[in-house]
């Protein structure tokens, strides 16, 4: 069936640390497969964010006037309207020239009527091993320009924002620390950010498929693009926790477990330095895992890739409007210690109490899911199953197949 010069994706993949294997897919979402199949076309989805290629190819889904999806798309589609960066094109004679070359580098006859989306179709298509510059992650994947600073380094510096005659780009950034951190994250992005999840739901509320900004993911892969969500990006950057030119970060993950985490955040939240303050602000012995600032601003809730829980990393509040209202608990919140147990059953339960009541009132037939996530989630902070009293939410049960029977 198509192509038989098609590479297919395998169903299975094997882990170099674990020295384990594991299915692709939805594998972190489900362990037990009623049986295996290939993938889709490999140079048609995977190839941009697991190896090196030139980075006009992987914007073209992002410029002015682009339709469709894209698997070389920016991370900016997935973000709120005030994280994106905006590309401006500021000579398009000179985009032109460049569409045309890649057209005809495909082998296509540029159509100077429709030159974006017939370079986003050749490449799509036909973009294969030979067009990459490198095979796997190399310095040319975040550091754009490396091939030309190899050339001519005094002439020519790398960039992590990326640069053309033809581009401008605005980071929304106020000042250096800034841009320096919104270039880190944004170059990290480029691939962490699980654009080709259809898993629709995340933690904050909205569809990852939907017009509505969506939140975090919960699943691997998405890191970059979470850390984006949060407010810390604006000043932080990954490579505070994460070595990208290591092959290996485990160790320092591992370190960064303990008090060498807190270090980290209190760089910029230095109120917190010292045992009494962090004892009246995390509610916990400092000596002890309770204290540390991962545990509560990015709890272990994410599912890896070998189907461990891993840290999502929106880091916010425990108490962040978004989280309280539309997300689902975290690991902190689902266990909380004694001292405020009572308090935080008195607020869960009121929590959901609120979402029942916005359920009733907002309902429709062509808002079931919505309603059927919220019932759910409502029944499983009351702990008992929630009576509808609603004409409007009984018409949509009525109206959704897949509603349980009550």
């Amino acid at each position: 069936v198509g192509d038989p010069q098609d590479e297919l994706v395998l169903p299975m993949s094997y882990l170099i640390g674990p020295g384990t294997f594991r299915y692709k897919g939805y594998s972190v979402m489900s362990h037990e497969r009623p049986g295996l199949r290939a993938g889709p076309v490999w140079n048609r989805t995977c190839i941009f964010c697991h190896n090196t290629q030139p980075y006009l190819s992987t914007m073209l889904g992002a410029l002015p006037g682009a339709r469709g999806v894209y698997q070389g798309v920016t991370v900016d589609a997935l973000l709120p309207e005030t994280k994106r960066w905006r590309d401006s094109v500021i000579d398009q004679p000179a985009l032109d020239h460049a569409l045309e070359a890649e057209i005809s580098h495909f082998g296509g006859r540029p159509d100077r009527q429709r030159l974006l989306p017939q370079a986003i179709d050749m490449t799509r298509g036909n973009f294969d091993a030979s067009d990459l510059i490198e095979v796997g992650i190399g310095c040319e994947a975040c550091h754009l320009g490396s091939k030309a600073h190899v050339t001519d380094p005094k002439s020519h510096q790398t960039s992590l924002v990326p640069r053309a005659p033809w581009l401008e780009v605005d980071t929304k950034t106020r000042d250096a620390d800034e841009l320096r951190a919104a270039s880190i994250n944004h170059a990290c992005a480029r691939c962490h950010q699980v654009l080709f999840s259809h898993y629709p739901y995340t933690w904050e509320g909205g569809d990852r498929n939907g017009p509505a900004p969506a939140g975090g993911s919960n699943i691997n892969s998405g890191e970059a693009r979470d850390f984006l969500l949060g407010a810390c990006s604006t000043r932080a950057d990954c490579t505070a926790c994460h070595d990208p030119h290591s092959p290996d970060n485990s160790a320092i993950a591992k370190q960064l477990e303990g008090h060498d985490g807190d270090a980290v955040c209190t760089k910029c939240h230095a109120k917190y330095l010292g045992d009494d303050a962090l004892r009246a602000h995390s509610h916990h012995d400092p000596a002890h895992d309770g204290a540390r600032c991962m545990g509560c601003h990015m709890p272990r809730k994410n599912m890896s890739l070998d189907g461990a829980l891993t840290r999502y990393h929106r880091i916010g509040s425990p108490t962040d409007r978004e989280s309280k209202w539309t997300g689902r608990s975290s690991a902190r919140s689902a266990t909380p210690t004694k001292p405020y147990a009572r308090s935080w059953r008195r607020w869960r339960a009121g929590t959901a109490k609120n979402m029942i009541e916005r359920s009733q009132r907002s309902c429709t037939a062509a808002s079931t899911r919505t309603c059927s996530r919220r019932r759910s989630i409502a029944e499983s902070r009351m702990n008992k199953p929630w009576r509808c009293n609603s004409s409007v939410t009984r018409a949509a049960k009525r109206a959704c197949k897949r509603w349980p029977a009550s």
